[in-house]
């Protein structure tokens, strides 16, 4: 799965369970077509939406470092750790971030952004997240 792919599938949980097609070509008025309808009900798609915005919004939230007052937001983070073994201790870990507009009627909304990094590099995911607080700010 590439980041594209994971992006795409984030927009279902503010889309009642609907996956909506990507598009790289800025569009003036953008459409949301729908690209696999129904991969989730709506039901679960607001439960797991809920505890995306805690996500963000939760002081103790793992993606609290794009926490903003003036838009509600929706995350997650992750680490992916690839390694040859469990033993390998060579390996890199990938550290991503999705995070999204949690409200629809937004004047100006994050539509969707998707990092990844390699964080071991950074000395793990908590200096990704200070590096990502500081690239985050700027949108």
């Amino acid at each position: 799965m590439n980041p594209l792919h994971l992006a795409s599938l984030y927009t279902a949980f503010c889309n009642e369970g609907n996956v909506v097609k990507p598009y790289l070509l800025y569009k003036n008025e953008p459409q949301a077509d729908i690209w696999i309808p129904g991969i989730f009900s709506d039901v679960t798609a607001a439960w797991v939406m809920e505890g995306m915005k805690k996500v963000v919004d939760d002081p103790e939230g793992t993606g609290y470092v794009a926490y903003r007052e003036d838009i509600v937001l929706a995350g997650k983070t992750g680490t992916a750790e690839i390694k040859t073994s469990i033993e390998d201790t060579a390996g890199t870990e990938i550290g991503w971030f999705a995070v999204f507009t949690a409200e629809k009627d937004v004047e100006n909304p994050v539509l969707l952004v998707s990092m990844v990094e390699d964080v071991k590099k950074l000395a793990g995911a908590d200096m990704w997240s200070i590096r990502t607080r500081s690239c985050w700010m700027g949108i």
